[in-house]
């Protein structure tokens, strides 16, 4: 069982890093492109939105490094619930303040896809889900399992 168990904790843990490579690519390529978007404030942090896009990009990037190269699964589990929680917390907090348009979670990249910026909103939320639900859920899965995170070292590396 504890076998499947970090085979299931490996794959999530490499696709969540996938998607973080992938939406910090169109973050950080779109907070350099000139749209005149990107010097507005975003409406909940009052960052332009080219600089937010950058450090957030970046984040990401960093993490999605961590799942790939670093060493505690514990520890990749927990900063993707960390991070899924904190697009959560921003997702929910625009939609109080009853924001017009869809999230701009992965910048303008968007106008350059062949679907509306609804269906990309929509895409976003399902992975915000994957990501938070399937950390949480493996975080739970492996309490339940007895295990307390003292195993530190378990290897979830890319093969070489």
């Amino acid at each position: 069982m504890k076998e499947k168990q970090e085979r299931h904790i490996t794959c999530f843990i490499m696709t969540a890093g996938a998607v973080f490579v992938a939406t910090a690519l169109a973050k950080l390529v779109s907070a350099l492109g000139d749209a005149r978007i990107l010097d507005l404030a975003d409406p909940l942090l009052g960052l332009k939105t080219r600089h937010l896009l950058a450090c957030v990009g970046v984040v990401e990037a960093v993490l999605a490094g961590y799942l790939f190269f670093g060493r505690s699964s514990w520890l990749k589990l927990s900063l993707t619930a960390w991070m899924a929680t904190n697009f959560l917390v921003y997702r929910l907090a625009i939609w109080w303040m009853d924001a017009p348009k869809p999230c701009g979670c992965l910048g303008t990249v968007t106008d350059a896809l062949p679907v509306s910026p609804r269906m990309v909103d929509y895409g976003m939320k399902g992975i915000l889900a994957y990501l938070l639900i399937g950390s949480l859920g493996l975080i739970g899965m492996r309490v339940r399992s007895g295990d307390r995170g003292t195993e530190s070292t378990v290897e979830t590396n890319v093969p070489a």
